[in-house]
Protein backbone atom coordinates (compact mmCIF):
# COMPACT_ATOMS: atom_id res chain seq x y z
CA UNK A 1 0.00 0.00 0.00
CA UNK A 2 1.46 3.34 -0.83
CA UNK A 3 1.49 6.28 1.42
CA UNK A 4 -1.54 7.99 -0.51
CA UNK A 5 -3.69 4.85 0.37
CA UNK A 6 -2.50 4.36 3.72
CA UNK A 7 -2.98 7.95 4.71
CA UNK A 8 -6.69 7.49 3.10
CA UNK A 9 -7.08 4.49 5.19
CA UNK A 10 -5.96 5.59 8.59
CA UNK A 11 -8.52 8.84 8.01
CA UNK A 12 -11.63 6.20 7.29
CA UNK A 13 -10.66 4.57 10.40
CA UNK A 14 -10.72 8.08 12.30
CA UNK A 15 -13.73 8.65 10.42
CA UNK A 16 -15.15 5.17 11.59
CA UNK A 17 -14.50 6.34 15.39
CA UNK A 18 -15.91 9.62 15.23
CA UNK A 19 -19.09 7.78 13.77
CA UNK A 20 -18.74 9.70 10.53
CA UNK A 21 -20.01 6.64 8.55
CA UNK A 22 -20.93 8.64 4.73
CA UNK A 23 -17.03 9.75 4.88
CA UNK A 24 -15.41 6.66 6.18
CA UNK A 25 -17.37 5.08 2.87
CA UNK A 26 -16.60 7.69 0.57
CA UNK A 27 -13.06 7.04 1.61
CA UNK A 28 -12.76 3.43 1.09
CA UNK A 29 -15.05 3.70 -1.90
CA UNK A 30 -12.09 6.07 -3.41
CA UNK A 31 -9.56 3.77 -2.32
CA UNK A 32 -11.35 0.83 -4.53
CA UNK A 33 -11.67 3.21 -7.51
CA UNK A 34 -7.69 3.61 -7.74
CA UNK A 35 -7.12 -0.31 -8.30
CA UNK A 36 -6.84 -1.24 -4.27
CA UNK A 37 -8.50 -4.20 -2.97
CA UNK A 38 -8.06 -6.19 0.42
CA UNK A 39 -10.08 -7.89 2.91
CA UNK A 40 -9.62 -5.69 5.44
CA UNK A 41 -10.55 -2.81 3.35
CA UNK A 42 -14.08 -4.72 2.51
CA UNK A 43 -14.41 -5.51 6.07
CA UNK A 44 -14.37 -1.92 7.29
CA UNK A 45 -16.44 -1.07 4.23
CA UNK A 46 -19.35 -3.68 5.76
CA UNK A 47 -19.38 -2.19 9.30
CA UNK A 48 -19.89 1.14 8.15
CA UNK A 49 -22.55 -0.19 6.09
CA UNK A 50 -23.94 -1.91 9.27
CA UNK A 51 -23.55 0.67 10.96
CA UNK A 52 -25.80 3.01 8.83
CA UNK A 53 -28.07 0.00 8.78
CA UNK A 54 -27.56 -0.78 5.27
CA UNK A 55 -27.60 -4.33 6.13
CA UNK A 56 -27.53 -5.78 2.60
CA UNK A 57 -24.79 -3.74 1.84
CA UNK A 58 -23.25 -4.74 4.50
CA UNK A 59 -23.62 -8.75 3.40
CA UNK A 60 -22.39 -7.72 0.63
CA UNK A 61 -18.68 -6.19 1.34
CA UNK A 62 -18.40 -9.06 4.33
CA UNK A 63 -18.95 -11.39 1.58
CA UNK A 64 -16.09 -9.81 -0.85
CA UNK A 65 -14.09 -9.21 2.58
CA UNK A 66 -14.36 -13.27 3.01
CA UNK A 67 -12.95 -13.81 -0.29
CA UNK A 68 -9.48 -12.46 0.86
CA UNK A 69 -9.74 -13.55 4.43
CA UNK A 70 -12.17 -16.53 4.84
CA UNK A 71 -10.93 -17.44 8.04
CA UNK A 72 -11.29 -14.33 9.66
CA UNK A 73 -13.47 -15.04 13.08
CA UNK A 74 -14.82 -11.43 13.61
CA UNK A 75 -15.77 -11.42 10.03
CA UNK A 76 -18.15 -14.35 10.31
CA UNK A 77 -19.25 -13.17 13.44
CA UNK A 78 -20.06 -10.29 12.37
CA UNK A 79 -21.49 -11.61 8.52
CA UNK A 80 -23.85 -14.17 10.74
CA UNK A 81 -25.04 -11.12 13.45
CA UNK A 82 -26.38 -9.50 10.22
CA UNK A 83 -27.75 -12.26 8.96
CA UNK A 84 -29.50 -12.79 11.99
CA UNK A 85 -30.86 -9.13 11.69
CA UNK A 86 -32.24 -9.80 8.43
CA UNK A 87 -33.45 -13.44 9.64
CA UNK A 88 -32.16 -14.75 6.78
CA UNK A 89 -32.10 -18.50 6.32
CA UNK A 90 -30.01 -21.16 4.85
CA UNK A 91 -27.13 -19.25 3.32
CA UNK A 92 -25.64 -22.62 1.39
CA UNK A 93 -27.17 -24.83 -0.88
CA UNK A 94 -27.67 -28.40 0.13
CA UNK A 95 -25.06 -30.80 -1.69
CA UNK A 96 -24.02 -34.12 -1.02
CA UNK A 97 -21.40 -34.82 1.48
CA UNK A 98 -18.47 -35.46 -0.05
CA UNK A 99 -18.51 -31.61 -1.33
CA UNK A 100 -19.57 -30.03 1.76
CA UNK A 101 -16.55 -32.61 3.35
CA UNK A 102 -14.25 -30.51 0.65
CA UNK A 103 -15.41 -27.00 1.06
CA UNK A 104 -15.00 -27.60 4.84
CA UNK A 105 -11.43 -28.80 4.61
CA UNK A 106 -10.63 -25.40 2.22
CA UNK A 107 -13.14 -22.92 3.75
CA UNK A 108 -10.19 -20.69 5.47
CA UNK A 109 -8.20 -20.81 2.44
CA UNK A 110 -9.04 -18.30 -0.33
CA UNK A 111 -7.80 -18.82 -3.52
CA UNK A 112 -3.65 -17.52 -3.36
CA UNK A 113 -3.17 -20.28 -0.50
CA UNK A 114 -4.45 -22.44 -2.58
CA UNK A 115 -2.62 -22.13 -5.30
CA UNK A 116 -0.02 -22.46 -2.86
CA UNK A 117 -0.92 -25.60 -1.48
CA UNK A 118 -1.62 -26.87 -4.95
CA UNK A 119 2.51 -25.88 -6.08
CA UNK A 120 3.73 -27.62 -2.93
CA UNK A 121 1.92 -30.77 -3.47
CA UNK A 122 2.83 -31.09 -6.90
CA UNK A 123 6.44 -30.21 -6.52
CA UNK A 124 6.67 -32.76 -3.40
CA UNK A 125 4.86 -35.12 -5.01
CA UNK A 126 7.84 -35.13 -7.94
CA UNK A 127 10.78 -34.79 -5.47
CA UNK A 128 9.14 -38.04 -4.01
CA UNK A 129 8.89 -40.00 -6.97
CA UNK A 130 13.09 -38.86 -7.77
CA UNK A 131 13.63 -40.28 -4.18
CA UNK A 132 11.89 -43.55 -4.99
CA UNK A 133 14.43 -44.07 -7.33
CA UNK A 134 17.08 -44.19 -5.03
CA UNK A 135 15.35 -44.67 -0.96
CA UNK A 136 15.80 -49.11 -1.35
CA UNK A 137 14.51 -49.31 2.32
CA UNK A 138 11.92 -46.63 2.17
CA UNK A 139 10.13 -46.99 -0.85
CA UNK A 140 6.85 -47.84 0.93
CA UNK A 141 7.22 -44.28 2.53
CA UNK A 142 7.84 -42.50 -0.36
CA UNK A 143 4.82 -44.30 -2.83
CA UNK A 144 2.71 -43.65 0.60
CA UNK A 145 3.65 -39.60 0.39
CA UNK A 146 3.13 -40.01 -2.78
CA UNK A 147 -0.36 -41.18 -2.75
CA UNK A 148 -1.32 -38.44 -0.03
CA UNK A 149 0.53 -35.62 -2.31
CA UNK A 150 -1.91 -36.79 -5.16
CA UNK A 151 -5.10 -37.04 -2.96
CA UNK A 152 -4.92 -33.88 -1.24
CA UNK A 153 -3.84 -32.23 -4.94
CA UNK A 154 -7.02 -33.37 -6.43
CA UNK A 155 -9.32 -32.50 -3.62
CA UNK A 156 -7.74 -29.13 -3.23
CA UNK A 157 -7.96 -28.32 -7.10
CA UNK A 158 -12.21 -29.19 -7.05
CA UNK A 159 -12.39 -26.88 -4.22
CA UNK A 160 -10.67 -24.12 -6.10
CA UNK A 161 -12.70 -25.23 -8.92
CA UNK A 162 -15.42 -24.52 -6.80
CA UNK A 163 -14.77 -21.59 -5.53
CA UNK A 164 -13.51 -19.88 -9.09
CA UNK A 165 -17.38 -20.61 -9.93
CA UNK A 166 -18.60 -19.45 -6.72
CA UNK A 167 -17.05 -15.75 -7.47
CA UNK A 168 -18.34 -15.69 -11.14
CA UNK A 169 -22.02 -16.49 -10.37
CA UNK A 170 -23.05 -15.46 -6.28
CA UNK A 171 -25.01 -12.09 -5.82
CA UNK A 172 -26.16 -10.46 -3.26
CA UNK A 173 -30.19 -9.45 -2.98
CA UNK A 174 -29.93 -5.87 -3.34
CA UNK A 175 -33.48 -4.55 -2.41
CA UNK A 176 -36.08 -4.87 0.32
CA UNK A 177 -37.88 -7.60 -2.16
CA UNK A 178 -36.71 -8.77 -5.52
CA UNK A 179 -40.06 -10.78 -7.50
CA UNK A 180 -38.29 -13.68 -9.37
CA UNK A 181 -40.64 -14.42 -12.50
CA UNK A 182 -41.38 -17.43 -14.54
CA UNK A 183 -39.88 -15.26 -17.65
CA UNK A 184 -37.21 -12.65 -18.20
CA UNK A 185 -40.48 -10.51 -18.87
CA UNK A 186 -42.34 -7.84 -16.71
CA UNK A 187 -45.21 -9.25 -17.76
CA UNK A 188 -44.37 -12.32 -16.47
CA UNK A 189 -45.84 -14.15 -13.62
CA UNK A 190 -44.21 -13.95 -10.31
CA UNK A 191 -42.84 -17.28 -9.24
CA UNK A 192 -41.40 -16.22 -5.74
CA UNK A 193 -39.75 -13.20 -4.12
CA UNK A 194 -36.06 -13.20 -2.77
CA UNK A 195 -35.77 -10.88 0.69
CA UNK A 196 -32.72 -8.16 1.43
CA UNK A 197 -30.16 -9.55 1.69
CA UNK A 198 -30.54 -13.20 0.36
CA UNK A 199 -27.41 -14.90 -1.52
CA UNK A 200 -28.37 -16.71 -5.01
CA UNK A 201 -26.70 -18.30 -7.68
CA UNK A 202 -26.40 -16.14 -11.98
CA UNK A 203 -26.65 -19.00 -13.84
CA UNK A 204 -27.54 -16.79 -17.67
CA UNK A 205 -28.31 -13.16 -18.67
CA UNK A 206 -30.40 -12.01 -21.06
CA UNK A 207 -31.18 -8.28 -21.70
CA UNK A 208 -32.05 -6.70 -18.38
CA UNK A 209 -32.44 -10.09 -16.41
CA UNK A 210 -30.87 -12.67 -14.74
CA UNK A 211 -31.61 -16.31 -14.31
CA UNK A 212 -30.85 -16.87 -10.79
CA UNK A 213 -30.88 -20.09 -8.63
CA UNK A 214 -31.92 -20.32 -4.83
CA UNK A 215 -30.43 -22.30 -2.40
CA UNK A 216 -33.12 -24.82 -2.55
CA UNK A 217 -32.66 -25.55 -6.46
CA UNK A 218 -36.14 -23.55 -7.58
CA UNK A 219 -35.42 -21.04 -10.48
CA UNK A 220 -36.52 -17.80 -11.71
CA UNK A 221 -36.01 -14.56 -13.58
CA UNK A 222 -34.95 -11.43 -12.10
CA UNK A 223 -34.40 -8.14 -13.07
CA UNK A 224 -30.58 -7.09 -12.55
CA UNK A 225 -30.78 -3.62 -10.70
CA UNK A 226 -31.90 -5.92 -7.86
CA UNK A 227 -28.62 -7.77 -7.50
CA UNK A 228 -25.01 -7.32 -6.87
CA UNK A 229 -21.90 -9.47 -7.70
CA UNK A 230 -19.80 -10.46 -4.76
CA UNK A 231 -16.91 -10.30 -7.14
CA UNK A 232 -16.51 -6.95 -8.15
CA UNK A 233 -17.25 -6.24 -11.44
Amino acid sequence: MGQALEHDFLEASHAYKENNYDQAIALYEAMLMKGYESGNLYYNLANNYFKKGELAKALLHYKRAELFIPGDSDLKANYSYCRSLLQLGQDEPEENWFLRLIDAAFAAFNLDCLVIVLSLMQAMFFLLAMLYQFAHGRKRLCKAGSVICVVIFLLGAIAFKRKIEYQKRAAVVMVKELESKFEPLESATTHFILPEGVTVEVLESSGAWHKIRRVDAKIGWVNKEGLAFIAAR
